[in-house]
């Protein structure tokens, strides 16, 4: 950002770094140079620092995303999840932290028993619900066959087709 011409509330300073050289050579910079005094080779100079700066946020942001695929990978291996998942896992958590910040993921806590319960109360009931509509909407036919093998237990075999 340019601090002499935001100071002198002149228009078309930027806090974009792609839109600063552009500023530095306009007209309305120079004026706002000369009524503070700052010489041009110092706004050059605070650009060049600028540029290192940028530079080292990409590294660092690199490290740090070869970092988080390692943990990703890691995390899929551990748990015997297919490779799959990876980009779903990755579309999942952007939209987590999107929709709710990374201080809810910091305080999240669920359990196995919880999630079990989540799914059992509102996802099943929710794609229940779905299965009723289609069955009330589409033609299906049963078939039914019942049998038993030689050490007793009986087994009932039900085979639904739809349209």
């Amino acid at each position: 950002m340019c601090i002499p011409c935001k100071n002198k509330k002149m228009s078309n300073y930027s806090g974009f770094y792609d839109h600063l050289p552009s500023h530095l050579q306009s007209e309305k910079h120079k004026v706002a140079i000369l009524k503070d005094e700052i010489e041009i080779p110092e706004a050059v100079e605070s650009l060049n620092n600028f540029k290192v700066k940028k530079k080292k946020v990409k590294i660092v942001k690199k490290e740090i995303m070869e970092s988080i695929r390692i943990d990703l990978t890691g995390f899929l291996l551990e748990n015997e999840l297919p490779f799959i998942l990876a980009p779903k896992l990755s579309s999942f958590f952007k939209k987590i932290l999107n929709n709710y910040g990374d201080q809810a993921v910091n305080e999240l806590t669920i359990s196995d028993r919880l999630a079990s319960q989540i799914a059992k109360e509102a996802i099943c009931n929710t794609h229940k619900k779905e299965i009723i509509k289609d069955l009330e909407n589409n033609l299906f036919s049963l078939t039914f066959d019942v049998s038993s093998d030689c050490y007793g237990p009986s087994y009932l075999y039900i085979y639904m087709s739809g349209t």
